[in-house]
């Protein structure tokens, strides 16, 4: 069963999550600064009204999403890409609390560490946008 956050007891861990994802990304974004991914090109298409239709099988709003953020400065595009990373970090942690408090603790650890993780939210695709999409 799942119990609202108790932050008295799972306040502590969170932040020391949150100060650890911050430094990772931010090490991270210096190894590997945002760069346009794949299919960066037809969402900027889609997002600027010269193709209607070739996002068809894409996460629904990711062109609007990934439009606004590409007329962002860098290092503003590089923030709103760690809120998203942010909040994916957290909602694996409250989805993984169906199974437990350790469990998700540990769950959201390795998550963390993973670096094909991070390297979804370094790349200017519809990725990030599905991610957040799939836990919200």
């Amino acid at each position: 069963m799942v119990t609202p956050l108790n932050m008295k007891h799972e306040g502590p861990f969170l932040l020391k999550l949150l100060v650890l994802a911050l430094l990772i990304f931010s090490l991270y974004s210096l190894a590997f600064p945002l760069h346009p991914g794949r299919d960066f090109g037809g969402y900027l298409e889609h997002f600027y009204g010269k193709v209607a239709a070739n996002t068809l099988f894409r996460p629904v709003g990711a062109s609007y999403l990934l439009g606004m953020i590409s007329n962002l400065p860098l290092l503003l595009a590089e923030v709103a890409f760690l809120l998203m990373y942010l909040c994916h970090i957290f909602m694996v942690y409250i989805t993984s609390r169906i199974f437990g408090v350790q469990v998700a603790r540990i769950v959201t650890l390795l998550m963390l560490f993973d670096f094909s993780v991070l390297a979804i939210f370094h790349r200017l695709d519809g990725y990030a946008a599905f991610c957040l999409a799939s836990l919200s």
